[in-house]
């Protein structure tokens, strides 16, 4: 469900009335592994919904009946303990119920857990969807008695000493507040933190929340699910609550990009969400069935926090092409998620693989910037779905309906360590003062067709002496260039995209870039000028014969390139002139095909979820003395 803080409070040094941060994301270093440790126990039966990490213990919640590990088989009703380091299942943990279990989440007290779901009966007594349990024998916490909720909790957060519930209740004892509640999280007593009228629905059914996330510093709570309005304004089945007070208000924060609009058996068709570790974004997953990129069904979207409008738009979309997404949490590095989703970046086809479609069998790692998959290859018996990842210091814990993971057998557990996890790096791109790089006869000229020229260029402009180099490769099908890191990346006449290493002019072996069929190979056989640029990962590029100025997310750990293709404002940049361009400092730098000319024009790409003014001022000529344009014209590293 998200990626959540780990409570390590010891009970010598806390009391019960002791206060937890608001529990927020993990941001985590590096990719964990693929391959799962080998000491979880299996979960036998029914789906683990539920992953809490207490101190040294993990306890899962779910619709199981049995836990194996090694020989030994324990009974259980929908709840289970184990030691996080060795798996060794608790024998004392073992309450029981009379009904589904949908969420739990640590206790400020660093002992215990708040459980939610549909069972009315805990351990023999009467407890109504929701209790808190002690993770040392399973008995209930005698000091939190909250009120009788009359319907499911499906979803439960802890900021300081509030407990936000979520679920399809109406009533609290015999107070009114449908699908959100908020308790002080010692005693249960009901609290007016939280008491907002949710209303409505999308497609029948009840009203309900069904997921609920929290910023990290407790100041914004999003909430998914069947609804259409909070406290009287139009929120349809997702809404950002103002939390930063003693009384939660509705935020300006809206959008309309959720209308019932996917398949009609669903009331709901919101999976689950997660906010980023620096509270800046949140990850929304969805079901539906393919419905086109019109929509958001099968998808999965990253969303600004900072909106403060009613037509907030994601600032990405990966689509599955007609499979569904449950779990989703973000760590930094990573958006995981998981589904039965079979493949991502397909947003042009309907249940099989489309233009760009990256393989990818119920689990995945995204770049946070792009919504692109890494290269990152675990895999699992896709089943249903994944509906609970717990992201801590050490690794992520992935709870699902399948026994299989990576190829190995994992029953409906799985946890993959950051031991020997994949490093990421921040790409790069060259600077001024550096060398151009021009690949094949620059035109009107005489010079040799498939060379490349290097050509030093200061940054006060100044240019040196040209130096040809040959190489087997016909520079004159080149169709534009750019440099990541050392890696030089042609587009070609014939669609491909090219890559191989650039070094002092030392031009490595190419290399095919594999487009997987998507439609930038169609672009690439009339790009005239392209460019990365690595605060937003975006490829931008002008093509033969428009006045447009077109971009692609990019991510160059998996090198894949983006399904769907966009159009920037291109301000006073002469598109269809174009001849060559690359970005250095606040400035796009251009050959013009007219005159030869190398021209600028400042550049403010901004970051990924906060775009900046994009092209800026007019184009200015800065260097006449040689003509730049190229079939590829770059700035080399």
């Amino acid at each position: 469900m998200r990626a959540v803080a780990t409570l390590a409070f010891l009970a010598t040094t806390l009391s019960l009335a002791a206060l937890a941060p608001a529990i927020g994301s993990v941001s985590q270093p590096r990719l964990v592994q693929t391959n799962p440790v080998n000491f979880t126990p299996n979960v036998d039966n029914g789906r683990v919904q539920a992953i809490a990490k207490v101190g040294n213990t993990i306890v899962l919640g779910g619709t199981f009946t049995s836990v194996t590990k090694g020989t030994t088989t324990f009974a259980r009703d929908g709840l289970v303990a184990f030691e996080a380091k060795t798996g060794v299942v608790s024998t004392t943990f073992a309450p029981t119920l009379d009904g589904e279990v949908e969420t739990v989440i640590p206790a400020g007290d660093g002992t215990s857990v708040y459980v939610g779901g549909a069972f009315t009966t805990v351990n023999g007594a009467s407890h109504r969807k929701l209790v808190q349990l002690s993770v040392a024998d399973g008995s209930v916490v005698a000091g939190f008695t909250p009120p009788v909720l009359d319907g499911k909790v499906n979803d439960l957060v802890l900021d300081d000493n509030a407990l936000f519930a979520a679920g399809a209740f109406t009533t609290v004892g015999s107070v009114n507040r449908p699908a959100l509640a908020s308790f002080n999280a010692t005693t249960g007593a009901l609290t007016t933190r939280l008491n907002l009228a949710v209303s409505g629905v999308n497609n029948g059914g009840i009203t309900a929340v069904s997921k609920i996330a929290l910023t990290p510093d407790g100041d914004r709570l999003v909430a998914i699910g069947n609804f259409a309005e909070v406290a009287g304004q139009p929120r349809g089945q997702i809404a950002l609550i103002d939390t930063s007070t003693t009384q939660a208000t509705v935020a300006p924060w809206a959008t309309d990009r959720f209308p019932n609009v996917c398949a009609a058996g669903f009331n709901t068709y919101l999976r689950d969400l997660d906010v980023s570790p620096d509270g800046d974004y949140f990850i929304v997953s969805t079901t539906g069935a393919y419905r086109g990129t019109s929509t958001l069904c099968d998808s999965i979207s990253r969303w600004e926090t900072s909106g403060a409008t009613g037509d907030e738009q994601p600032t990405w979309v990966d689509y599955t092409g007609g499979d569904t997404t449950y779990a989703v949490t973000a760590t930094g590095v990573a958006v995981y998620a998981g589904g039965h989703f079979r493949w991502l970046n397909n947003p042009y086809a309907a249940n099989e693989a489309g233009d760009g479609a990256v393989p990818q069998a119920g689990i995945a790692a995204l770049d946070p910037k792009t919504g692109l998959p890494f290269t990152w290859d675990a895999y699992r018996a896709r089943g249903v779905g994944v509906f609970d990842m717990l992201a801590t210091g050490g690794g992520l814990w992935i709870g699902s309906d399948t026994a299989m993971f990576s190829g190995e057998r994992r029953g409906r557990i799985a946890y993959l360590s950051l031991t020997r996890g994949q490093e990421l790096t921040s790409p790069t791109t060259p600077t001024l003062s550096g060398t151009v790089v021009q690949l094949g006869r620059p035109q009107g000229t005489t010079a040799p067709v498939d060379r490349a020229a290097f050509t030093p260029l200061s940054s006060g402009f100044a240019s040196g002496k040209t130096t040809r180099v040959a190489d087997a490769e016909k520079f004159r099908h080149a169709r534009g260039a750019f440099v990541i890191d050392t890696t030089l990346y042609t587009p070609w006449a014939d669609g491909r995209l090219r890559r191989r290493t650039l070094s002092d002019r030392d031009l490595g072996k190419p290399h095919n870039v594999d487009l997987r069929g998507g439609r930038f190979g169609r672009d690439a056989k009339t790009i005239t000028g392209i460019f990365y640029e690595p605060a937003t990962s975006r490829v931008y590029y002008t093509m033969s014969g428009r006045s447009q100025l077109y971009w692609r997310w990019f991510t160059p750990q998996s090198r894949t390139m983006g399904a769907v293709r966009f159009v920037a404002d291109r301000g006073s940049l002469p598109a269809a002139r174009v001849r060559g361009m690359f970005v250095s400092g606040d400035y796009l730098y251009f050959a013009q095909s007219r005159t030869g000319h190398l021209m600028r024009v400042g550049f403010d790409p901004g970051v990924t979820g906060a775009p900046g003014a994009g092209i800026i001022g007019t184009p200015t000529t800065v260097n006449s003395s040689r003509n730049w344009t190229a079939p590829g014209m770059t700035l080399a590293p």
